[in-house]
């Protein structure tokens, strides 16, 4: 639970729009999270939005040279590659009743007697990573060739020479 706090914190602090609910009164410790980032929050979910902005608050205030706010923007452009790669696979990954039932088959003997229903969560989640790795792997190839990288890449060597 905390893991996906932190994960959705970072995502909500590339965006403060209006109607923004207030943590304290103060323009330097101003910290506001939207109506929007608020709503149906429990009390932890609450700090945990108000800490990471808090945090990212005082991150920037310290990015004093020009090497730590390119930095931080890499890390930005990271976070948004990751989570736009990692939605667009889960979209195309899907596990099937049969593809479970075939790894259960395959490895009967070696799960001491347990039943299918006892040791699918387990065969779901192996197969969903497998597949999920292999999307991502796809993903990144059909953008490779969708900006022709490659020939980028030669042209880029080639100039070097």
């Amino acid at each position: 639970m905390k893991k996906l706090i932190l994960a959705l914190s970072l995502f909500s602090l590339l965006a403060c729009g209006e109607n923004e609910i207030q943590k304290s009164k103060g323009d330097d410790k101003m910290v506001r999270l939207t109506k929007a980032e608020a709503a149906n929050k429990t009390e932890e979910e609450l700090l945990g939005a108000f800490l990471s902005k808090a945090v990212y608050k005082e991150a920037n205030l310290k990015l004093k040279t020009k090497e730590d706010k390119e930095r931080m923007d890499s890390l930005k452009r990271r976070a948004v590659n990751d989570y736009y790669i990692l939605s667009l696979a889960n979209e195309r990954v899907d596990v099937s009743e049969e593809e479970m039932l075939e790894i259960y088959n395959k490895n009967k003997e070696g799960l001491e007697g347990k039943t299918l229903e006892e040791v699918k969560p387990a065969i779901k989640n192996l197969i969903y990573e497998a597949k999920l790795k292999n999307e991502i792997a796809d993903i990144l190839e059909e953008v490779k060739e969708k900006y022709s990288l490659d020939q980028k890449i030669e042209e880029i060597i080639k100039n070097k020479k």
